[in-house]
């Protein structure tokens, strides 16, 4: 089963519709909504107590061993932001997925090799924002137990915690999925690997 190896750019383009992209847009927007949403909630909170903030046994130790731990998991989880597009999109990983058909339950049997890319490349893109999304979470965590405990008030490098949301908000800029982007990555990342072995 060679036929992937002829995938033109224009097939890509028949294939991969707006009508294609918009679940992957959608849900990637959703996880953006969600750490929005919660930042909205920690920002009320602290405006709302700005004049009286209410501290409860500041306990700078706590919230500095909580950056800490947040920079240690926030280091790994962005170096596999980096390495899981080239674990699981390997050129050999590829092929196998081309030369057998794919089953899902809702959708049936998939046996169109370009389905079957865009179907590995939402997959990579899902993960990548997941690992994103939890680091943020993480950082708006730490940001809220410092609102709640109003140790932010009299210590401001707790703001810290929203360098991953940054992080964040600057690779959705960059890598958020478009029908251009999407047959563009396809086409040079993922073809041009197995056509080259």
């Amino acid at each position: 089963m060679q036929e992937y190896v002829n995938i033109s750019r224009i097939e890509l383009e028949q294939k991969i519709t707006n009508r294609e992209v918009r679940p992957l847009r959608i849900l990637i927007a959703g996880m953006f909504g969600c750490v929005f949403i919660f930042l909205s909630v920690i920002l009320y909170m602290y405006n709302r107590n700005i004049n009286n903030p209410a501290v409860i046994e500041n306990q700078p130790y706590l919230f500095s061993i909580l950056l800490a731990a947040m920079l240690f998991l926030a280091i790994p989880q962005y170096l596999l932001l980096f390495l899981l597009p080239r674990i699981l999109l390997s050129p050999g990983k590829i092929k196998a997925r081309l030369t057998q058909p794919v089953y899902y339950k809702r959708r049936g049997l998939i046996e169109d090799p370009v389905k079957i890319l865009l179907l590995l490349y939402r997959h990579v893109v899902i993960l990548r924002f997941s690992l994103l999304e939890g680091v943020a979470f993480y950082g708006l965590g730490i940001l809220f137990l410092s609102v709640m405990n109003g140790a932010i008030y009299e210590q401001s490098q707790y703001w810290l915690a929203l360098f991953p949301l940054v992080i964040m908000i600057i690779f959705g800029y960059l890598f958020f999925p478009s029908r251009e982007k999407i047959i563009f990555y396809i086409e040079n990342n993922m073809l041009n690997k197995i056509k080259n072995i």
